[in-house]
């Protein structure tokens, strides 16, 4: 059962919004800029194909925002759930794999003086973190790592802010 809270979210199907996101497109035109080598070639080769492996591919190399990182988070989310909609230990892994790559590109932003852009793609990482915290086994010790590292790095971006102004 959701938080009180969580029950004014809007529930959409996420690898549609992934697919309909363009994320992928900008993924392989950010591929083009690379010399071509047999390991960009690889590369390509496994975004078409692979569909886990490129979340985090794409997190890393494409410009992120509140909304693209949204976006991916919830898809990979979706990915990874079993056929009950449970998330396993495994897949938790392999979430905050991808929530690291996330905050690398907020802190990016930060350390850039975007401190809204590094908010917002924090706050976006919290707000599905929290709501996919009930479908998992552990009791969300993974998820709680997430959650307190993004913590840190929205504390780390309000204070970096209050020192730029």
């Amino acid at each position: 059962m959701a938080s009180e809270k969580m029950r004014y979210f809007k529930t959409y199907p996420a690898r549609d919004a992934f697919t309909k996101s363009g994320l992928r497109t900008l993924l392989l035109h950010q591929l083009e800029e690379f010399p071509r080598s047999e390991l960009a070639g690889m590369v390509r080769i496994m975004t078409i194909a692979e569909m886990t492996g490129n979340y985090k591919l794409i997190a890393q190399l494409v410009p992120m925002n509140g909304q693209r990182s949204g976006i991916l988070l919830a898809a990979l989310i979706e990915e990874v759930k079993d056929k009950q909609g449970v998330i396993s230990e495994a897949s938790e892994t392999i979430i905050s794999q991808l929530t690291d790559a996330l905050y690398s590109a907020a802190q990016s932003l930060c350390d850039q003086q975007s401190y809204k852009e590094a908010a917002t793609i924090v706050s976006f990482i919290l707000t599905i973190i929290e709501r996919e915290m009930q479908y998992v086994y552990d009791e969300g010790f993974t998820f709680q790592c997430i959650e307190e590292e993004g913590t840190r790095l929205l504390a780390n971006i309000a204070s970096k802010s209050q020192e730029g102004q």
